[in-house]
């Protein structure tokens, strides 16, 4: 019902319906899920120019803006600068995804800083920790993120 878009193919070629309203059909009685290994595929769509494909992406990164925009709230961050970590493959979707999750947390929190988790996740763990054990001080977290950064990325 909306406009056309290049979606239609995309979801038509990969769940095999018979005809457009079938797709709608199993779309909506969700024989077709819309699950994690289409958005690469959303996405590519997307940076075509598609404007549905875009309405979703940014449908989608202003829904994981909300959930920082809560931590922050719930923390009382909206007045100090604080680092945002991008963590997961998503975020490698780049600008068309981080641009529209900056631009909706800025309007509250306008100090927030961003960055993308160049190091696995279990790191901070593994920092949270040495820094609890006093085996590392805070003054040591930069030496030891470049040190676990090299070692993931085979530079030991």
């Amino acid at each position: 019902s909306g406009p056309e878009t290049q979606l239609t193919a995309l979801f038509m070629q990969t769940f095999g319906p018979n005809s457009r309203a079938e797709l709608v059909e199993g779309m909506v009685l969700r024989r077709y899920p819309i699950t994690a290994e289409l958005a690469p595929m959303i996405l590519e769509v997307a940076r075509k120019g598609d404007a549905p494909a875009n309405k979703a992406v940014r449908w989608a990164a202003e829904k994981l803006a909300d959930l920082a925009i809560g931590a922050a709230r719930q923390l009382e961050l909206q007045d100090q600068a604080f680092e945002i970590v991008l963590s997961g493959s998503f975020f490698k979707a780049g600008e068309i995804l981080i641009a529209p999750i900056k631009e909706k947390i800025l309007e509250i929190a306008p100090y927030a800083e961003f960055r993308l988790l160049d190091i696995p996740p279990v790191c901070g763990g593994v920092i949270l920790a040495m820094l609890e054990s006093h085996a590392i001080e805070v003054k040591d977290i930069g030496r030891i993120q470049a040190r676990l950064r090299g070692y993931f990325l085979g530079r030991v």
